[in-house]
């Protein structure tokens, strides 16, 4: 947003918004940036997510149960959705019947960073954030007084002890992981399921070698990517393909297009769970590679394997699919399937 249109009304009375929103880890820059994801990549390593495992699985057994006896579930709305959002809700100790009102506060924010600023969807955004973060006063709060080994204790370890992470960092990079740990990895289990019903021989293949469950994710991780772009401003006039980018310039970075580079896929339109040196880009790259990608494929492997398991003749009802209108997070707003 030009720094001009934020000085005129009602646009001006907006400014704490974006003043708010520059804290989100994502955008920032070293060593703002270096500091807050250092805190939280210990309690989002690979190793210590897999402590997740069971408690993932629990999930995933209790919602397919709720819905076996039927042979139809609508995989976005009866797992997709409550998978994620409830291992974040708990990582961060958000209780059951707070989830919905947090859902729709994380819409906001989800139709903020995927789609053009209108003025209506800002005032809107800016009403949540306030919702938000004065909740997460009340969370941090909980957790200075009873400590719960999470990712809010990982951020609470540096806040208000030597000053390296101020209050309104810390509240906001809870709205930021909120967001962040159900909204993509929701889409990403639905277009990964939705492409491997569409190519029902790479299924079959799949139920035949479980063993190929892991190049499985990483392809439907590559062939839809739930995230089809992101943005950087250039810190300096550089050239990339013969292209000059002058500094303090806006580049769109497409990671739906670049997960189908024929440059660096052989065959980049065929769905290929056997795919090997599968590069995609579906959690960015470099320092602000996506911080939820294990607790992403970790949820998404445990579900795969369970639907595999216990819904062994699934495939798809003949409905017609509508998609979110969000020209950034890419899913279905419903996938129903028959078993």
């Amino acid at each position: 947003m030009q720094g001009a249109i934020l000085q005129e009304p009602p646009w001006s009375e907006l400014r704490p918004l974006f003043s708010s929103i520059s804290n989100l880890m994502f955008y920032a820059d070293p060593p703002k940036h270096s500091h807050m994801r250092s805190l939280i990549n210990k309690a989002m390593s690979a190793r210590m997510v897999e402590r997740w495992r069971e408690h993932i699985q629990s999930i995933v057994n209790a919602q397919i149960d709720q819905v076996i006896e039927q042979g139809k579930l609508d995989i976005i709305a009866d797992i997709a959705f409550p998978l994620p959002m409830q291992v974040i809700a708990d990582m961060l100790g958000v209780p059951v019947h707070e989830r919905q009102q947090f859902k729709r506060w994380s819409d906001d924010l989800a139709d903020f960073l995927g789609n053009p600023p209108t003025l209506e969807l800002c005032q809107r955004l800016f009403q949540s954030i306030k919702d938000f973060t004065h909740y997460f006063r009340g969370v941090v709060a909980e957790h200075k007084a009873n400590p719960k080994d999470d990712l809010v204790d990982a951020l609470l370890q540096h806040y208000g002890r030597d000053g390296s992470l101020t209050e309104e960092e810390l509240l906001m990079n809870c709205v930021g992981l909120f967001t962040g740990g159900h909204e993509t990895t929701t889409n990403a289990i639905g277009n990964g399921l939705l492409a491997l019903l569409h190519n029902m021989d790479e299924l079959q293949k799949l139920r035949d070698n479980p063993a190929l469950l892991t190049s499985t994710i990483e392809e439907c991780l590559r062939y839809d990517s739930p995230v089809q772009f992101t943005a950087r401003f250039a810190r300096q006039t550089t050239e990339i393909g013969g292209k000059k980018i002058y500094k303090g310039q806006s580049v769109m970075l497409m990671l739906g297009a670049a997960n189908r580079d024929p440059a660096v896929f052989n065959a980049p339109d065929t769905f290929d769970i056997s795919r090997q040196d599968n590069r995609h880009l579906a959690f960015g790259q470099n320092i602000h590679y996506c911080i939820g990608a294990p607790i992403a494929r970790l949820e998404m492997h445990v579900l795969f394997e369970t639907l595999l398991r216990r819904l062994p003749d699934l495939r798809l009802a003949d409905e017609e699919l509508t998609w979110h209108e969000n020209l950034s997070f890419h899913g279905v707003k419903r996938l129903p399937v028959l078993f």
